[in-house]
């Protein structure tokens, strides 16, 4: 658990913040259709452990994020 605490804190941050209601699940599925949040995604999965490459790339992520979770974007 030691190795792998920070992973299962991101995804918990992110289900409490995405799986609230239909609307949120619908932005999450909207912002896995970049190709920044699959690659992420795929590179930890792939090592077990959160990707801590390419920084630009998480910080356009986090304000996608933003810009969902208040709702400044729209699902699609």
């Amino acid at each position: 658990m030691r190795e792998h605490k920070a992973v299962f804190q991101v995804l918990g941050a992110m289900q409490n913040a995405y799986y609230r209601s239909d609307d949120r699940r619908e932005r999450f599925v909207t912002l896995c259709k970049d190709i920044d949040v699959q690659r992420i995604t795929f590179e930890s999965y792939m090592h077990k452990k959160l990707s801590r490459s390419r920084p630009i790339a998480h910080l356009k992520i986090m304000f996608k994020n933003i810009a969902h979770l208040t709702g400044m974007v729209k699902a699609t």
